[in-house]
């Protein structure tokens, strides 16, 4: 799943910018106060990914503007605790370490020439690269991990998968005549072929990721259907 969380930076002025993610919505606080609400569905225990602070990625030339400070959190915050530390900074231009909000903290003015430097309790560094380059969406890849919603993708990629080989299978081995290994091999092939081009084609979606596990359960699902036919026969 992807968060694109455009447009919060359309002031000439310095902002003070809290995006809050849970099960099921996100909130976007600019100075402290909530500005923007919509609701999303994850199934996942953690979260993953990339954060792109600037203009979009896709945008040609230079962005205008900087950023002092960068946090990613643990923990629940409410509007009461993210207004405290919009005042805080503000007052002060520093935030104090809170130990029920562990995670990692990032401070761009005072930054090396290479590498910033975490203050934070996790985390790593953050290398700066001479050349930042527009991040390649991955084709076909395998999930990092296996966890309950992987195992939920796949069931349901291969029941949906199952009524696909089975009628295919049928109805090649009525229209052709065809022996049932051929229009078994047809169907598997013919299921392959179709996952891969939605894999494929996905790639080229924001809100989609090209899976290489889907693919996988995808043909399983139709080798299944295909069997079915068989046992049915």
């Amino acid at each position: 799943m992807k968060l694109w969380i455009d447009d919060v930076c359309g002031h000439a002025q310095e902002l003070f910018v809290t995006v809050t993610l849970d099960k099921r919505h996100v909130d976007v606080y600019l100075d402290g106060q909530l500005a923007r609400s919509f609701p999303v569905s994850t199934r996942a225990g953690n979260l993953s990914g990339k954060i792109f602070v600037g203009h979009s990625v896709e945008d040609g030339g230079q962005w205008s503007a900087s950023v002092a400070r960068l946090a990613i959190s643990e923990g629940n915050l409410d509007a009461a605790e993210i207004s405290r530390r919009y005042e805080q900074w503000t007052k002060s231009r520093h935030l104090d370490r809170d130990v029920n909000h562990r995670g990692a903290a990032y401070d761009f003015v005072t930054r090396a020439a290479d590498f910033v430097s975490n203050a934070g309790e996790t985390g790593p560094e953050l290398i700066i690269p001479k050349i930042f380059r527009v991040s390649k969406p991955t084709v076909l890849e395998w999930p990092d991990r296996l966890n309950r919603s992987v195992a939920v993708d796949a069931v349901v990629n291969i029941a949906g998968f199952v009524p696909f080989g089975l009628v295919t299978c049928l109805c090649l081995r009525f229209w052709t005549g065809w022996s049932i290994s051929r229009c078994v091999a047809m169907t598997i092939l013919v299921g392959a072929s179709v996952s891969l081009v939605i894999e494929l084609l996905q790639v080229f979606l924001p809100t989609r990721d090209s899976s290489l596990a889907d693919l996988v359960t995808n043909i399983l699902g139709t080798a299944l259907g295909a069997g079915a036919a068989v046992i049915g026969k």
